[in-house]
């Protein structure tokens, strides 16, 4: 399992920085980690001091694509002041089943840049998967482009996605 989180870890990396990496051809057969890059597009609504996002996710392998609800779970900042660090669970639908699990974004106020790090588990058609992806936003609204991988097993160490 160690190798198969490390592989996944490294396609991550090459992608955020721009490195080729070997293409995989998306599909539930394949036993490697899948690379997937995708863009998010949100709108945002506050109900009852809770902020909630719909948005669109459009990625390069369709286990990962549909419509992700996030529902802000935490916040973390000075009190009266900026939140720098906020937590969402979600919940992305796609066309054979759910993946639910946690989005994790950092907020860079003087450079008005948001850091998203999600992490999310299958149900129905993708039970056993995870996909682990990050986005750098650069007007923090939602709406970014994204890197990561999917992969069968379960979520790295330590990370709680439900």
């Amino acid at each position: 399992m160690r190798k198969m989180w490390a592989a996944a870890a490294a396609i991550v990396v090459c992608l955020a920085l721009g490195a080729p990496v070997m293409a995989q051809e998306a599909s539930p057969s394949v036993d490697g980690p899948v690379p997937v890059t995708a863009t998010q597009a949100c709108a945002w609504t506050m109900t009852g001091g809770v902020q909630t996002g719909t948005c669109t996710y459009a990625a390069s392998d369709p286990r990962v694509t549909g419509e992700v609800t996030l529902t802000m779970a935490g916040a973390v900042g000075a009190p009266g002041g900026d939140a720098p660090l906020q937590t969402f669970d979600a919940v992305l639908k796609g066309p054979e089943g759910a993946w639910t699990g946690r989005y994790w974004v950092v907020l860079d106020f003087p450079a008005n840049v948001a850091y998203a790090m999600s992490v999310l588990t299958g149900d129905g058609a993708y039970e056993g998967w995870t996909y682990v992806a990050a986005a750098q936003d650069k007007v923090p609204d939602g709406n970014s482009d994204n890197v990561g991988v999917l992969y069968q097993g379960p979520p790295p160490p330590g990370i709680t996605t439900r």
